[in-house]
């Protein structure tokens, strides 16, 4: 997830969408008050040689906009700082609504069956590979279920203002 306060926009990460990649070009744009949340090790080290900043700023910033919101919000979450693939409802909630409001707030989707085969060479063990078939079937969609429209919706309305379409990265 990457908050952004110059350019006012929040990048809402999706599961399998290819997201890391997508996440290290916004984040050369962000300022040292900007948050940018961790992705992994060989990822961390790459994005400065491409010229984007690391992963600042993952505690909520202190502001008569967000003190109340951000307290409301750690209570209730049990939660003090931003993470990858924070849903939209957790991220308002630490942004406060005045910064949520403003920002312009966006994230990529991809096909189901894409969002599948890219989850299926993630988790795929080299030493023993399991069929496709069987992976389908062991309902790991679960974890696409929970990393895709969960993100970028709150109490099943769509929160954010784009959803774009991974298969037309270069258009949108």
């Amino acid at each position: 997830m990457i908050m952004c306060h110059e350019y006012k926009f929040f990048f809402l990460k999706t599961k399998k969408t290819a997201g890391t990649g997508i996440e290290i070009a916004p984040s050369k744009c962000c300022g040292e008050v900007d948050t940018i949340t961790t992705i992994s090790a060989a990822d961390e080290t790459l994005r400065p040689s491409l010229g984007s900043r690391g992963s600042p700023n993952l505690h909520p910033q202190v502001s008569e906009d967000s003190f109340r919101d951000g307290l409301v919000c750690c209570r209730r979450l049990g939660r003090k700082a931003y993470y990858n693939h924070m849903p939209a409802a957790e991220a308002s909630l630490l942004g406060g609504p005045r910064i949520w409001n403003k920002h312009f707030k966006f994230c990529v989707e991809r096909n189901p069956w894409d969002r599948m085969i890219s989850l299926y060479y993630w988790t795929g063990r080299p030493s023993q590979p399991t069929p496709l078939a069987d992976f389908v079937a062991s309902r790991h969609d679960r974890t696409l279920r929970n990393g895709g429209a969960k993100i970028y919706t709150q109490g099943g309305r769509g929160a954010g203002d784009r959803v774009c379409l991974c298969e037309n990265l270069r258009d949108e």
